[in-house]
């Protein structure tokens, strides 16, 4: 079984879903933007540059656009925390799995 198989066992269901992506740090760093890979109510997965994403078990604040139609978006706020990090192919991107502290009412489904 592979470490991304051993992850399978979740709670609230993903959404492929590229969304841009703001993350602060605790640290007080300079903010972050990428996007999503998917996303649920719990959580939500990305790729970021190896010299930008947050080290495992660190504290963040994220903010994210879910688009609903074609003129609605809906904005969500949430803290975090990193409970996954691993290397990607090109070994300049990091993938990194946050899960949110309290579920968000995302209705993707």
């Amino acid at each position: 079984m592979s470490e991304y198989e051993s992850h399978e066992n979740r709670r609230h269901e993903r959404s492929k879903l590229s969304c841009p992506v703001t993350i602060f740090s605790e640290t007080g760093q300079s903010p972050t933007t990428t996007a999503s890979a998917d996303v649920s109510d719990g959580g939500i997965y990305m790729s970021i540059p190896v010299t930008k994403a947050p080290d495992l078990a660190s504290e963040v604040e994220i903010t994210f656009s879910v688009p609903r139609d074609e003129f609605g978006i809906d904005c969500f706020s949430a803290a975090a925390s990193v409970v996954r990090r691993e290397s990607q192919a090109n070994r300049a991107m990091s993938g990194v799995a946050m899960k949110f502290k309290n579920p968000l009412p995302l209705q993707l489904s």
